[in-house]
């Protein structure tokens, strides 16, 4: 019997279910006939669906993370022995060139704009140093990358970041929803849904923190129900609090009675509820990072028949023009009028949404996945 080639993931950051990582990098490798292997923080090992997880310890606080966790990653990661390595934070960009060093295949996969991203990390509490922090970090991240045998963007902003490596080695592969998954729940939505006048449902999935204009939202459900003089809006909450505080403060809100929260889910049981609700939420705040994302909710928005309400960045209505409106996401009183106005045009606002575009589904994103696979293994699995 011929042994499969060995690949190993590697996250210290990201949680064992990640939606990109598990349920579409993992599974796709898995399926194309890879031995899988995942180091990511979990109690135990396990194999689940196949892909053999590498448990790393939970550490009590950030600092120990940053400083202990990489190199406990590089341990296990070494007894593995896989033909390729593919990592998934910066903060393993040296456990990426050890590896190199020892001859193995490494990917880099950079799923945000990582310098940007720590202009905005406010707990450190000089903006002069967040910004030496940043030119440095951006510096050493693209030194770093030349030496890995591919670098794998999740957005054309990330890549352009990149323009000082070959761009044959830089691949963005997007993070669009699975398309058996849309097939399946799409047909349910059809049949399940007609539009209720009685009971309005907005939806915003993934991680709930401050940035991402939750508490706006809250605000304006509850702005739109006392416009209209009737309790007809309601708001879904699926993911996790970005913080117990936070959970806290949008508790106490008053529009927190028109809210239900759902907790964290798998994605398959995200689709269960976006199947129920009317339109999909996601007025993320204008900052420099947030303003040149491509959220997966949206695709999955989008994917299942939902008109979204969106942030009004320029490059937002570039990318979504055709699937609904956009908002100031710091403006609750926008939010609400438009709330308003969609469930007073529902119907044909629904009616002339264009249908999501073919190439937005994972499954385009996997074959470009599976085609770099194969470059490293110079045709062979």
């Amino acid at each position: 019997m011929k042994k499969k080639k060995r690949v190993c993931h590697i996250s210290t950051v990201h949680s064992l279910f990640d939606p990109r990582i598990f349920y579409k990098e993992l599974r796709s490798l898995h399926k194309a006939g890879y031995d899988v292997y995942y180091i990511v923080t979990f109690e135990r090992k396990e194999i689940i669906g196949g892909i053999k997880i590498i448990p790393l310890p939970t550490l009590p606080n950030r600092f120990f993370r940053i400083l202990f966790k990489p190199m406990i990653a590089l341990i296990k990661a070494i007894k593995i022995n896989a033909e390729v390595y593919h990592f998934h934070d910066p903060e393993l960009i040296i456990v990426g060139l050890i590896l190199k060093i020892v001859g193995k295949k490494v990917i880099y996969d950079v799923h945000e704009d990582y310098s940007n991203f720590i202009k905005e990390k406010y707990y450190i509490k000089l903006s002069i140093i967040r910004e030496l922090l940043s030119i440095t970090f951006d510096i050493f991240e693209k030194f770093a990358s030349r030496f890995y045998d591919f670098v794998i963007v999740a957005t054309e902003h990330i890549k352009s970041k990149f323009r000082n490596i070959s761009q044959d080695k830089t691949i963005i592969i997007q993070n669009f929803p699975i398309l058996s998954i849309i097939k399946k729940y799409k047909a349910k939505k059809e049949k399940v849904y007609e539009s209720n006048k009685n009971n309005f449902i907005l939806i915003i999935t993934g991680l709930l923190d401050e940035k991402r204009g939750i508490k706006e939202c809250i605000n304006a459900v509850y702005i739109a129900n006392k416009k209209i003089g009737k309790e007809i809006f309601s708001l879904w909450l699926v993911g996790k609090w970005g913080s117990k505080k936070f959970e806290h403060e949008c508790n106490n809100l008053d529009g927190w009675k028109y809210v239900r929260y759902l907790g964290y889910l798998k994605v398959q049981n995200v689709y269960d509820y976006l199947v129920e609700a009317n339109v999909g939420l996601c007025t993320f705040y204008p900052t420099g990072n947030n303003k040149f994302s491509q959220p997966t909710k949206i695709y999955e928005y989008i994917s299942i028949g939902l008109p979204v309400i969106i942030s009004n960045f320029d490059y937002w209505k570039k990318m979504f023009t055709n699937y609904g409106i956009f908002v100031d996401p710091l403006d609750s009183n926008d939010i609400a009028d438009k709330i308003i106005y969609l469930y007073s045009n529902y119907d044909n606002i629904k009616n002339k949404i264009k249908k999501m575009k073919k190439e937005f589904v994972w499954e385009s994103e996997e074959n470009k996945l599976l085609f770099t696979y194969r470059k490293l293994f110079k045709g062979k699995i």
